[in-house]
């Protein structure tokens, strides 16, 4: 991770008040730290988590994870659903890699023409569209505006596993 990218994740716990929390096996939780004692604790035995919890008071099994959050429960659910993400993003590729070479898929955001009405203010919904070589629509999804890109992977995926044709 860039220096750059560490300093601003180092800032966001800051703005957003979270703690470390140490999870062991099952996820339990196995103690809260309060950031700025996380952070010197870590820097001071070289990024070793067992080792930061001792000097923290704790004494944790070296399989300890450290999740951020403004408690427990948040911090597990951030960490969760980072892994389904992560999982989301293996199964594209390994999907990706089954396809036979040679076919092209096309992905493309448009903006509906109509409007959705009577859930507050009205707007016009996205959609994305995945076509084959030959202009086949494979999958569509639609969402309110500003939404559909972060669904993109998981309306691939969905896709690749179900194409409509």
């Amino acid at each position: 991770m860039s220096r750059n990218k560490s300093r601003d994740q180092k800032d966001l716990r800051e703005r957003r008040g979270e703690d470390a929390y140490l999870f062991g096996p099952n996820d339990q939780c196995l103690g809260k730290v309060e950031r700025d004692r996380w952070e010197d604790a870590v820097s001071w035995v070289g990024g070793s988590v067992a080792e930061a919890a001792r000097e923290c008071g704790l004494e944790v099994p070296r399989s300890t994870r450290v999740l951020w959050g403004r408690s427990a429960q948040e911090a597990l659910a951030t960490y969760r659903k980072w892994q389904a993400r992560k999982k989301q993003r293996q199964e594209v590729r390994e999907m990706a890699k089954k396809k036979k070479a040679g076919v092209e898929w096309v992905g493309g955001i448009a903006v509906m023409p109509g409007y959705v009405t009577g859930e507050g203010e009205p707007y016009r919904p996205e959609m994305l569209l995945w076509l084959d070589d030959n202009r086949l629509v494979l999958g569509v999804t639609t969402m309110k505006p500003g939404e559909l890109l972060a669904g993109a992977s998981a309306s691939l995926a969905e896709t690749l596993a179900k194409p409509m044709v």
